[in-house]
């Protein structure tokens, strides 16, 4: 898997990718407990390779 190649976690590239296009401006996820609010805090923070992005799309894995 991609991901795993680039060495990000899976949540961390899903929350951030809807991001690279500038429609978007929020992505929301319902953590239910603090424990999972620093979890996704974290994988917002996750610094995600530009080539990831595009391997995703190169290998369909993301359109």
């Amino acid at each position: 898997m991609a991901c795993v190649r680039f060495r990000v976690p899976l949540a961390a590239a899903a929350i951030q990718y809807p991001l690279r296009h500038p429609a978007v401006t929020t992505v929301l996820i319902g953590p239910r407990d603090a424990g999972q609010v620093r979890q996704t805090v974290g994988w917002f923070e996750e610094v995600i390779p530009a080539d990831l992005s595009e391997t995703l799309e190169r290998e369909d894995l993301a359109a």
